[in-house]
């Protein structure tokens, strides 16, 4: 049976995503310490946290910051399935919160700050809501709709869920009760613009004809609005405390600032290179070089409340 709910959990990360070859490919986690330095941002340490050539995912920083939640791949006895793993930021170790025979996933602090909430996948492969205790443990299930794919928190009652299906959907889904669709043909990327009230995702209904567009969407008026165009071949991003969109684009992380205006269409200057020496694209800039740690890009990204810190998800080269 695990062997059974095993493959039908990973086609479930693989259908979330869109992107086999992203999804398949292992990773490791990086943690960068980040200084101003003369006005600008610079990587001032750099931590591999991980190093398993297997499945490392979702990396998201408590609230509080003393803590790094993550996804992480485990193998006994030729089978595997993922656990919710903890890094303490300041005595530097890694704890399996959750240790179970079935996979959980997504780990995100809860809006109360009373534990996580996670997606758990049952043996039946059906992919639910959870809440876990501080510790890890199972306290209860939160939604009645599945499958749901990822999360974030609007407020303590309240989450905005990616929801699988044909096509995948965003939905605004209130605790134990029935919720209501926000918007369609989303990506698997959620979370809070800071200072803003708006909530961001991303969004594509003809991947073949068009780029991915990031989306805004406000809570008090059910209204979503593009924000800006994604970066070519990039599906995931995250905001900085400053609220700055940021992203991992090669082996660089890109920032967008809402508050610059940038042209729709791709222009000489879009194309030239930066002083970083990095190639510059039109509406993104490179913000810091991750090429000595993660020469292979990556994928998921999160950075911590107080900007000290920027957890990157990079690719292994198998």
């Amino acid at each position: 049976m695990r062997s059974v709910w095993r493959t039908i959990f990973l086609t479930g990360l693989i259908a979330v995503s869109g992107k086999l070859a992203a999804q398949s490919q292992s990773s490791d986690l990086w943690l960068f310490t980040l200084s101003q330095m003369q006005g600008e941002t610079q990587i001032t340490d750099a931590r591999q946290l991980t190093d398993n050539a297997a499945y490392t995912n979702q990396p998201h920083f408590s609230q509080s910051g003393d803590a790094l939640y993550y996804t992480q791949m485990v193998t006994a006895n030729e089978q595997s399935q993922t656990d919710v793993f903890r890094y303490d930021m300041f005595r530097h170790f890694h704890e399996n919160l959750t240790r179970s025979a079935t996979s959980e996933y997504s780990p995100t602090p809860r809006f109360d700050g009373t534990g996580l909430s996670v997606i758990l996948v049952d043996e039946a492969g059906k992919q639910w809501l959870w809440a876990l205790d501080e510790q890890g443990a199972r306290q209860e299930r939160l939604l009645d709709v599945e499958p749901i794919g990822y999360h974030v928190w609007l407020d303590s009652h309240s989450v905005l869920a990616f929801v699988l299906g044909e096509p995948h959907i965003l939905q605004r889904l209130p605790l134990n009760s029935e919720g209501d669709t926000v918007d369609e043909h989303i990506g698997a990327s959620l979370w809070p613009v800071p200072d803003t009230g708006l909530f961001a995702y991303t969004k594509n209904p003809a991947p073949d004809k068009q780029p991915d567009t990031l989306m805004g969407y406000d809570p008090a008026t059910g209204i979503s609005n593009v924000l800006t165009r994604m970066p070519v071949n990039v599906n995931y991003h995250a905001w900085t405390p400053k609220g700055e969109a940021i992203v991992v684009k090669g082996a660089a992380i890109w920032r967008w600032i809402p508050e610059e205006i940038y042209n729709t269409e791709t222009t000489p200057a879009a194309a030239s290179v930066s002083e970083s020496g990095l190639p510059a694209e039109l509406g993104w800039q490179p913000w810091l070089d991750i090429s000595q740690y993660c020469p292979n890009g990556g994928s998921r990204l999160h950075m911590s409340n107080d900007s000290r810190y920027l957890a990157v998800v990079c690719h292994i080269d198998n």
